[in-house]
């Protein structure tokens, strides 16, 4: 874990997450928008009162330690907005793709799936978990079905490609064929990569030893140094 985050650099992180601006913040935060630029400020940022830091943080949803740069990941999930799983539906394989979101906080976890669009006649519901970035290294999630009427449920277990690029591994829970079903999996931060990454574990079934040998694609290293 990182404790040298400034709290500048944790106020840009997480209005980049909540998709809001300074502007918003200011408002939400009921702090004048002049004092939250001086926070913000490339040069010469001004470290917030502790009275000023509790409205910050309450505005951008984290902790007091979080925004001092204390609860910072050495690496950053929140780039991963697409993943590919091996299901089943009625005994027939498939591969459902899936957008993501991941909001994060220090380790913490929250994950937004969205239902398969070629699949959604056929059983794929939206979902969303709670769970734990472990040793910067593997991502275990629980989760359970938010369309109404599925009661799929689950845990999957994911770990991580040096570069954070995706991260490959299994589910397994309750869904529609049966009360212990269990696959493959991959999040990473494109479809295709999520979909060569999952044919690479599938392969293999399941046992990777080594990281496998995926096409190059183009994409911009977000994690933190």
């Amino acid at each position: 874990m990182s404790t040298s985050t400034s709290t500048r650099d944790v106020i840009n992180h997480y209005l980049r997450l909540r998709g809001m601006s300074v502007p918003d913040l200011a408002r939400r935060s009921k702090i004048n928008e002049r004092h939250v630029w001086r926070y913000v400020d490339e040069e010469k940022p001004v470290t917030p009162s502790l009275p000023f830091a509790v409205r910050l943080a309450g505005a951008l949803e984290i902790s007091i330690a979080t925004l001092a740069g204390l609860g910072m990941p050495d690496v950053d999930l929140t780039a991963l907005e697409w993943s590919a799983w091996v299901t089943e539906m009625d005994g027939v394989q498939r591969i459902e793709v899936e957008r993501i979101t991941i909001l994060q906080e220090g380790t913490f976890l929250q994950v937004f799936g969205e239902a398969d669009p070629d699949h959604v006649d056929t059983g794929s519901y939206s979902w969303s978990g709670e769970g734990r970035l472990l040793q910067d290294r593997n991502i275990a999630v629980w989760y359970k079905a938010s369309t109404p009427g599925i009661a799929s449920n689950g845990m999957f277990h994911l770990t991580l490609h040096p570069h954070g690029t995706y991260a490959q591994g299994r589910w397994m829970g309750t869904s529609h064929d049966g009360m212990n079903e269990f696959g493959f999996g991959t999040v990473a931060r494109t479809r295709e990569l999520a979909v060569a990454g999952l044919h690479a574990i599938k392969d293999t079934i399941g046992t990777l030893r080594d990281w496998p040998d995926l096409p190059y694609l183009e994409v911009p290293d977000t994690n933190r140094s």
